[in-house]
């Protein structure tokens, strides 16, 4: 919604106030919008079930580390 309204009707119940983000921060470039691949989110070490090896390189780049392997 960012960039494209066409999904406006959509998400009709968002404040309007959220679309300042939109009007004034990422139009008059104050903000870049860039988007991250899946397999690339950090946050996936905390929401989503992942392969071990994933979790574990997550988990460290966010301050957990593994107490097995320590």
């Amino acid at each position: 919604m960012i960039k494209d309204t066409k999904f406006y009707n959509k998400a009709k119940h968002i404040e309007i106030h959220y679309f300042f983000i939109r009007n004034d921060i990422v139009q008059r470039d104050r903000l870049r919008v860039q988007a991250i691949e899946s397999k690339e989110q950090v946050a996936n070490a905390l929401t989503k079930q992942l392969p071990i090896d994933s979790h574990w390189k997550f988990a460290r780049i966010i301050g957990i580390n593994n107490p097995i392997a320590d």
